[in-house]
């Protein structure tokens, strides 16, 4: 399956909100995370592939509680069930990350 994601040795320099917006918008993981209706909020659909799939891939770790930690220590507000929403993360303007 092909992927937008373009994750080489630069994508390393790339903020943490510019890899999530990315991870989001990709068609790769549509089934672990997406943007949730009108694209204001996030959720992630399944913990244990994130771990597996995602996290190891992009952030080069596996553990969804460090993911989660840089979550709220980036601004995102927990607003459901692994649902989180900041102002500037929306899925229409990637250039507020």
């Amino acid at each position: 399956m092909a992927t937008n994601l373009p994750f080489t040795d630069t994508s390393r320099s790339l903020t943490f909100p510019m890899k999530l917006h990315l991870i989001l918008t990709s068609a790769k993981w549509k089934d672990i995370i997406k943007f949730e209706g009108d694209g204001d909020k996030w959720k992630v659909l399944d913990k244990k592939r994130m771990e597996k799939e995602v996290l190891p891939l992009i952030f080069r770790h596996n553990k969804y509680l460090s993911f989660s930690r840089s979550v709220i220590g980036w601004g995102f507000k927990r607003v459901g069930k692994a649902t989180y929403y900041h102002k500037l993360f929306t899925r229409d303007d990637p250039n507020l990350c």
